[in-house]
């Protein structure tokens, strides 16, 4: 009997072929892992052959998916680069913070842009305006042939209402809010509603200065001697000033309780800025000439909200009131020195402040008023700006 045929023959046998079988596995997996990673590595190799033909630019790339009428529409219309080119050219074209409004020695009210030209006329020459006084607020002019008093809005510059009539009319002042207009006829002031109705009136001959803040009361100078006087709408009450000059401008500290007035006229030596209180009318002599010194003369001063007076400044060397003033900044209790905005200097025939204290408007005074100029001034000493020749008053228009 053989061995491979008995059992311990056939077992021996099994464990033979058993670890054949093993050598066998451990042959077939070492070849089919040399065979997977040949395989990967040629794989790899076709696929980046076939993306490379694939991305290998054959007459073109290929045409774009319609586009929409919308979008269409926003890439025709979209042009930043120049619309900002646009809006700087633009900015640089304004040489005013706002537009104005004038009446010139023609006797015509016309309006200038921020460009300071394209000027546009409101009241023509032959309407013969004497006086005007234009509201922001409510977009309405007043103006005057010098008897009848008349009404315009700015949305209908070209057609005027009758407003009022007087035997002379010298001059108008819109209140702040545009309710009230203040009619200065010679012998008496009369206070008028947006309907040509007397609210209030004011006997005696003054000159009108300015209306306070809250619109509820005006202050006038006397036209016939020393003196101002503040008018308080309700209940009419009248409050005297009593300091050695009348003139020339007035305004309003932001609080109501005081008025500064400043007087640009040779005198007795009382010229300069004084204070008064607006319920007693008790003045001080803010800021005058030092002794010793020229007289100081002060034209157009403006109080603001950051408590600073601004204003126009000159000593009177001998030429009296044809003195060039020049713009400066004072405190508002008169302690610090004045402290110059600019270095040019004019002889001033009106001053009309930029409402946030940027600069001013100033009427040239000249021999003629065909010969007065309008020029702008901003407080940063820039060269002056000639907007308009043969003006006799201006106002901020917008």
């Amino acid at each position: 009997m053989r061995l491979g045929h008995s059992p311990l023959g056939r077992q021996n046998e099994r464990i033979e072929c058993s670890r054949q079988l093993c050598i066998n596995a451990n042959f077939d997996l070492n070849a089919l892992v040399r065979y997977h990673y040949s395989m990967k590595y040629w794989i790899s190799i076709l696929f980046v052959a076939i993306l490379a033909v694939a991305c290998t630019p054959t007459g073109g790339p290929p045409p774009a998916p319609p586009v929409s009428a919308t979008e269409v529409e926003q890439i025709t219309t979209a042009t930043p680069d120049t619309q900002t080119d646009a809006k700087a050219d633009e900015k640089k074209s304004d040489v005013l913070p706002n537009g104005v409004i004038f009446l010139d020695a023609s006797n015509t009210i016309r309006t200038i842009g921020l460009d300071g030209n394209n000027g546009t006329q409101w009241i023509s020459t032959a309407e013969g305006a004497t006086a005007f006084s234009y509201n922001r607020e409510q977009e309405v002019l007043a103006w005057s042939n010098g008897s009848q008093v008349f009404v315009s809005n700015k949305s209908t510059p070209q057609q005027s209402t009758e407003f009022a009539s007087y035997g002379t009319v010298k001059q108008l002042l819109w209140s702040p809010n545009g309710n009230l207009l203040a009619v200065d006829a010679s012998e008496a002031t009369f206070l008028l509603d947006t309907n040509g109705e007397e609210i209030s009136r004011i006997n005696g001959n003054f000159n009108l200065l300015s209306w306070s803040n809250d619109n509820s009361r005006i202050i006038l100078s006397n036209a016939l001697g020393n003196g101002f006087l503040i008018h308080t709408i309700v209940g009419a009450r009248d409050t005297i000033i009593n300091i050695p000059t009348n003139c020339c401008a007035a305004t309003w500290t932001q609080s109501g309780r005081f008025v500064y007035i400043s007087n640009s006229i040779p005198d007795t030596g009382k010229a300069g800025v004084w204070l008064v209180s607006a319920s007693t009318g008790t003045p001080i002599h803010l800021l005058s000439s030092k002794p010793g010194q020229p007289q100081l003369l002060v034209s157009d001063i403006q109080h603001f909200a950051n408590d600073s007076l601004y204003g126009f400044f000159g000593d009177n060397i001998g030429l009296g009131s044809n003195t060039p003033l020049t713009m400066h900044s004072i405190s508002a209790d008169g302690q610090q020195d004045l402290v110059p905005l600019r270095s040019d200097s004019y002889q001033i025939r009106q001053a009309v402040w930029e409402q946030n204290g940027r600069g001013a408007l100033v009427i040239t005074q000249t021999a003629t008023v065909e010969d007065n100029t309008l020029v702008w001034l901003s407080i940063d000493n820039a060269p002056a700006v000639t907007i308009a020749n043969g003006i006799k008053r201006v106002e901020w228009f917008d």
